[in-house]
């Protein structure tokens, strides 16, 4: 790979093949996937099974039990392996300041209210996949 022009907020390199690769030098990647869960399922599923958690307040302890008005989870994404973390984690680390941290569990809520209202008309529910809802 050479370098072949660089910028204030880019480098840009030719690959060997060709290809142009644009390597943003300014561009700070959060660290942390948000997820939020409408149900039991997936890995929230393995760690409640194990005992590592406890589901949220009025949540049927089975795979695939709806979660009254949904939660939110914080993972890692820089470890080989993600690992739940908690909002002081995160503002400990400084990965995300408060204000952050609470526009960004609002939007996801706001999303997920989008996309589980469209599925349920479609009689569909997204636990890790898409599943046809069985009545």
């Amino acid at each position: 790979m050479k370098l072949i022009g660089n910028g204030k907020s880019k480098d840009i390199h030719m690959a060997d093949d060709g290809d142009i690769i644009f390597d943003f030098t300014d561009l700070k990647i959060l660290p942390v996937e948000v997820i939020w869960r409408n149900y039991v399922a997936g890995s929230l599923w393995r760690r409640f099974e194990k005992g590592d958690i406890k589901l949220p307040a009025f949540t049927e302890a089975r795979e695939g039990a709806l979660i009254p008005g949904g939660m939110i989870e914080f993972t890692t994404k820089f470890e080989a392996q993600g690992r739940p973390v908690n909002t002081k984690e995160i503002l400990d680390s400084g990965w995300m300041t408060g204000k952050e941290l609470e526009y960004i569990s609002r939007i996801t809520e706001k999303i997920n209210d989008i996309m589980f209202d469209c599925l349920l008309r479609k009689d569909m529910r997204f636990l890790n996949e898409l599943q046809k809802i069985n009545n």
